[in-house]
């Protein structure tokens, strides 16, 4: 329903002006009354993933170039402290839905944060070295693996207040869309993340990190392919509208709540 009252049916093909400005626009065109889905059936419980080591941004950049990416679903951990040649450099995971179960690695163990880390967890050179290990813990040549499907999707959900690593304040979600094929503002975005100084950590059990780039041939939200590139920020950092820190690493310019 449009602002004026009036009910238009939008798809693709009947008005893709429309149809792009209502998918990109978070609901800002009008009420939605009825939608329709097409959804994909999956063959099995799983998703054969992949991980490789992605040594600079450009490398990044080009392990996704030309669009779509050869798997549907991709995911890059960039290490955000990262300077000089290793500037943006991270894990890239690639995947696609397996054809049968055979083999799938078993569902990580469930785990509990049982108290807020102190903010000093959170330092600087501490998240350097950590993100360090991370990186090169991965081994050169890249593993593959057979995931639950479960595990591939939502990676976190065995760690229950994973979020309490960010200390009792909690944290800043800042994320972002930029089109693909924009190289040049993506290649802008790295060097301005780095100068927060505000790195963000994961829990050493999961699969991923918070300090992330990430991306589907499925967009999400948006009127055209935009891989989003995310940035969780502590909010004891003093991550706030209208600062450097805050106008250097998001291009949307409002704030999201604290999350905790």
């Amino acid at each position: 329903m449009l602002a004026d009252g009036s009910v238009v049916r939008v798809d693709r093909q009947a008005d893709p002006d429309l149809w792009r400005a209502t998918v990109g626009g978070l609901g800002l065109t009008g009420i939605v009354l009825r939608l329709k889905l097409a959804l994909q059936r999956l063959p099995a419980p799983a998703a054969d993933v992949r991980y490789r080591r992605m040594d600079s941004l450009d490398a990044f950049l080009d392990a996704l170039e030309p669009w779509p990416p050869a798997e549907p679903f991709w995911f890059g951990w960039v290490d955000a402290l990262a300077e000089g040649k290793a500037m943006g450099r991270g894990i890239l995971e690639t995947g696609r839905l397996a054809s049968d179960a055979a083999g799938m690695a078993p569902l990580p163990k469930r785990r509990t944060v049982p108290f807020d880390l102190p903010s000093l967890s959170l330092h600087p050179s501490i998240i350097r070295r950590y993100n360090a290990r991370r990186f090169h813990r991965l081994p050169a040549e890249g593993v593959r693996v057979r995931k639950a499907i479960e595990a591939f999707y939502f990676p976190l959900d065995h760690i229950a207040g994973f979020n309490r690593i960010y200390g009792s304040c909690g944290f800043y979600s800042v994320h972002c869309g930029i089109p693909y094929g924009d190289r040049p503002a993506r290649t802008r975005c790295s060097p301005r993340s780095c100068g927060t100084r505000a790195g963000s950590i994961s829990p050493p059990c999961s699969s991923r990190w918070a300090a992330r780039a990430k991306a589907s041939s499925h967009s999400r939200s948006r009127a055209m392919p935009s891989p989003s590139i995310c940035r969780d920020v502590p909010a004891w950092r003093n991550y706030t509208p209208g600062s450097s820190a805050s106008r250097s690493t998001t291009a949307a310019g409002s704030m999201p709540p604290r999350t905790r």
